[in-house]
């Protein structure tokens, strides 16, 4: 059984079929909720995405600082800016 891509992974195979110029999103930034896990991490180290913006470290599976750190490994060919969301920082109004 193959398990089913992520969130993730689906917006990245999105936008790189929505890119009319090539399939690296090199001027890219991802948001996310959660600190990618290692498959996450490695698409879109492989993406070419140039950073990745997250709220929340994911002790036991993060790839992106926490337990690993698979998108600044300097033995790829890429490597992405890793920006940890403190929303301590922003003044957000929920209603």
């Amino acid at each position: 059984m193959i398990p089913p891509p992520t969130p993730k992974l689906l917006l990245l195979r999105a936008a790189g079929k929505a890119s009319e110029i090539s399939w690296r999103l090199t001027d890219c930034t991802i948001y996310v909720t959660l600190e990618p896990c290692p498959m996450c991490a490695g698409a879109i180290t492989m993406s070419r995405v140039s950073r990745l913006v997250f709220g929340a470290w994911n002790d036991e599976y993060g790839a992106s600082g926490s337990r690993w750190d698979l998108v600044r490994d300097q033995r790829l060919n890429h490597q992405v800016e890793v920006i940890p969301w403190n929303y301590g920082t922003v003044n957000v109004r929920l209603w």
